[in-house]
């Protein structure tokens, strides 16, 4: 199923098996990703890439996922932005403009669905 309203995606991801993995989902239903592999590089990234929507990693080994959601935010604002971690307690922190959360590993689905509800405006919304 081709899905051509996912528009595009920045994918911040620093596992290069992870970001691959997305990437090519995300593709194959009909998103056009770009993939950031740092924090830091965030910034530039959304300037350039001009994205409708972002997925972060929280765990980034040069700046917290959440910081980057701020800084893309202070950037962006309204742009959708979905946090992502392996740890459902990296999401206690509220105090981050993120508005989707999933936890890894995630199905397609899951995050199809997510994008689909955020990309309404539906707002905060949570992942499996």
């Amino acid at each position: 199923m081709i899905d051509t309203a996912l528009g595009r995606i920045l994918l911040i991801e620093d596992d290069a098996a992870v970001a691959a993995g997305l990437e090519a989902l995300l593709e194959s239903v009909g998103a056009e990703v770009h993939v950031c592999d740092a924090g830091l590089l965030a910034e530039a990234a959304v300037r350039s890439f001009e994205p409708d929507l972002v997925l972060i990693d929280i765990g980034l080994p040069d700046l917290d996922g959440r910081e980057v959601a701020r800084r893309v935010a202070a950037i962006r604002p309204g742009l959708p932005l979905i946090l992502m971690s392996g740890h459902l307690r990296m999401f206690s922190d509220h105090q981050h403009p993120a508005l989707g959360f999933l936890t890894k590993p995630f199905a397609l689905e899951d995050l199809l669905e997510l994008v689909r509800s955020l990309k309404k405006g539906e707002g905060n919304v949570n992942g499996r």
